[in-house]
C-alpha cells in the first residue's frame, strides 16, 4: 500500500509550519527534525511500533575523507574502497526508491561527502522529490563556488548543513581533526553562512577540546546564520576506542552556561543528546508535555522509523549498527520497500524492542530508551543503555531549578 496522498500532506504541513517565521528559531518554532517526529504519528504502523514506510534513511555517501579525526566510529564497521561505492547511477535509483517509500527526510555524512565528485547531482535528485537533506561535512572542501551551487540544489526551508567544527582555535582543533583543518573549515563555513542555506554547527567532545566548549559556541555566535550549535561527546568505539571517555558532567555544565549565554545575548540554539540535556528542567519540562500530548519524540531509526544506507547500498537498522551481523540487503538487488518489510529487518525490530536497557527509567518514554545502534557499537550488545546517556533522576532534581 502506497501513502501518497498522506506523505504529500505530511510535506506540506512539514513546509508551511516550518517556514511560518522569518527567524524560525528565535521564534521557538520547531525545528525541521522535531516536526518530522510530529508528523510521523500520522504514518501508519506495522506490528511492533515499526512505520508502515520508512520515514528518514541515514546515508553514508562514501567512506573517503580527508580528515583523520582521532575520535571517528565509523572505522569501526565494515568498510568499502572507492570502487566497489555506488556510481552516479545507482545513487539515482536509490533516491528513487526512497521516493517509492515516501521518505520524508536523508541524513548524508560520510566519510566526506564532498569528495563526491557527483554529489550535487544526487542532491538535486533529492529535491526533485521533495525529500528533506541533512548535510554533514568537516567544511574542508567548501569555497565560495561550491557552497552557492549547494545552496541552489537544496531546499531553502527542509534542509540543512551541518560542518564539524572541534574548537575555537587551530591550537585546539587541528590536533584531533589534522593540520589546518580549522582554517579550512571555518573559510567553509563563512562561505555558507552568505548563501542562505540553514546551517548548523556540530562539535564532538574530546579530552583535548573539553574545555573549550564555551569559546568555541562564542566564535559560532559570531558566525550569521548559524541556526544550531550540535554538541555530542565522542563515542568510544572506532579509532577512538582507546581513549578515555571523558567526564560527561563537565558537558553538562557546559552546555547550562551556554544555555545562560543565549538568553543573555542570543545565538544558535544548542542541541545535545537527550541524556544530557534531560536534566535540564525547562528541556526536560518540554519534553513531558510533548509526551503528554502524544507527540513525544522521533524514534531511533533502528529499523522502526528508518534505516543506515552504506556506501555500497548495504542497508542496516542505523548507522552505529553497519557490521556484517546487522545487515539487512543491498539495495542494488532488493528494493527498500521489500527489505523494510521483509523477515530479516522484521527479526531485528522484535531483538531491539526486546532489549533490557533503561526498562526502570524514569523519562524513557521520552528518548526510546536511547540508541541500541550505539549500545551496540560500543558493548557489542544490546542490553547495556546509550553510553552518551548520563541521565539520572537524582542528579536530574538536582538541577531542576536550571
Amino acid at each position: 500500500m502506497r501513502y501518497d496522498r498522506l506523505t504529500e500532506q505530511v510535506r506540506e504541513y512539514l513546509r508551511w509550519h516550518y517556514a511560518a517565521a522569518a527567524e524560525p528559531m528565535a521564534s521557538g518554532s520547531q525545528d525541521y527534525t522535531e516536526l518530522l517526529a510530529e508528523v510521523c504519528r500520522q504514518i501508519p504502523r506495522m506490528p511492533g511500533e515499526a512505520l508502515a514506510t520508512p520515514a528518514v534513511v541515514e546515508w553514508e555517501v562514501t567512506c573517503r575523507c580527508n580528515c583523520r579525526c582521532i575520535y571517528c566510529y565509523h572505522r569501526a564497521c565494515s568498510r568499502a574502497g572507492k570502487s566497489l561505492e555506488l556510481g552516479t547511477d545507482a545513487m539515482l535509483r536509490c533516491v528513487d526508491q526512497m521516493r517509492d517509500c515516501n521518505v520524508l527526510g536523508v541524513r548524508m555524512e560520510g566519510g566526506e561527502p564532498f569528495l563526491r565528485t557527483d554529489l550535487l547531482p544526487v542532491l538535486h535528485r533529492l529535491r526533485q522529490h521533495r525529500i528533506g537533506v541533512f548535510l554533514s561535512t568537516n567544511g574542508t572542501l567548501l569555497n565560495d563556488r561550491i557552497a552557492e551551487r549547494v545552496a541552489r540544489v537544496l531546499d531553502p526551508v527542509t534542509s540543512h548543513v551541518q560542518v564539524s567544527l572541534d574548537g575555537p582555535s587551530p591550537a585546539v582543533q587541528d590536533p584531533i581533526v589534522g593540520d589546518g583543518s580549522f582554517d579550512r573549515a571555518l573559510r567553509g563555513l563563512m562561505s555558507l553562512s552568505t548563501t542562505g542555506v540553514r546551517l548548523i554547527v556540530g562539535m564532538v567532545v574530546v579530552e583535548g577540546n573539553r574545555d573549550a566548549i564555551v569559546e568555541t559556541y562564542e566564535l559560532v555566535r559570531a558566525v550569521p546564520g548559524v541556526e544550531k550549535f550540535n554538541l555530542s561527546p565522542a563515542l568510544t568505539i572506532g579509532t577512538y576506542a582507546g581513549f578515555p571517555a571523558g567526564e560527561k558532567h563537565e558537558l553538562l555544565e557546559a552546555i547550562n552556561v551556554i544555555h545562560r549565554i543565549r538568553a543573555e545575548k542570543g545565538g544558535p540554539r544548542i542541541d545535545a543528546r537527550l541524556g544530557h540535556a534531560l536534566h535540564l528542567k525547562p528541556y526536560r519540562d518540554e519534553m513531558k508535555s510533548r509526551a503528554s500530548q502524544g507527540r513525544g519524540t522521533l524514534l531511533w531509526p533502528a529499523g522502526r522509523s528508518g534505516i543506515a544506507l552504506s556506501a555500497t547500498g548495504d542497508v542496516y537498522p542505523e548507522h552505529h549498527m553497519m557490521f556484517p551481523e546487522w545487515l539487512c540487503g543491498n539495495l542494488q538487488q532488493q528494493h527498500l520497500l521489500s527489505i523494510w518489510r521483509g523477515p530479516r529487518l522484521r527479526a531485528i525490530r522484535e531483538a531491539i524492542r526486546a532489549r533490557k536497557a533503561c526498562v526502570d527509567c524514569d523519562v524513557a518514554y521520552l528518548c526510546s530508551r536511547g540508541s541500541p545502534g550505539i549500545a551496540y557499537a560500543t558493548y557489542r550488545s544490546l542490553d547495556h543503555r546509550d553510553p552518551n546517556c548520563i541521565y539520572d533522576a537524582g542528579v536530574a532534581a538536582e538541577s531542576g531549578g536550571r
